[in-house]
């Protein structure tokens, strides 16, 4: 049989296979006899504890870091359960957050709340701007000043 032949071959079987087994001696393995070696201890234990027991021995057996450990314990979770080995457990999927709409309203409503002022002219009290918030008078001010222009005030 040659290459091609094989991969053809191997493509055919995964196709028609629904559950994915994993080869021997492999970390997913190894992993999965650890996991459903410890499964009749998950009641004693709870799901937290049972799964920082699993994923401890896979780091202590296979020299695993403890992200690579916790992503195989899940994949490997997640087997068990498409298989049918065990029960779903764990967290349930999270509720979706409520609408934040409460909190940007009150920012708005300050935004339009804001204190009106006017602008005007130091030397003779003319109004230069009419009806601009605190922060905007602001601003003309401090660009007045530093264009060397004539000085301003903001006046109620």
């Amino acid at each position: 049989m040659t290459n091609a032949t094989a991969n053809n071959t191997a493509t055919e079987a995964t196709a028609t296979e629904a559950k994915p087994v994993f080869r021997a001696g492999t970390s997913r393995a190894v992993a999965l006899d650890l996991f459903t070696a410890k499964l009749p201890q998950r009641a004693e234990l709870g799901n937290t504890e049972f799964r920082k027991a699993v994923i401890a021995d896979m780091m202590e057996q296979q020299n695993m870091t403890l992200a690579s450990a916790a992503a195989t314990y899940n994949i490997i979770k997640k087997f068990a359960v498409a298989n049918e080995m065990v029960e779903d457990f764990g967290r349930t999927p999270a509720e979706p957050k409520p609408a934040k709409t409460a909190k940007t309203a009150p920012k708005q409503e300050a935004k339009q709340e804001a204190k009106k002022v006017n602008v005007a002219r130091k030397k003779d009290g003319e109004v230069v701007a009419e009806g601009v918030t605190e922060a905007e008078a602001n601003e003309l001010i401090e660009k007045a000043r530093k264009g060397k222009k004539a000085a301003l005030q903001i006046v109620a």
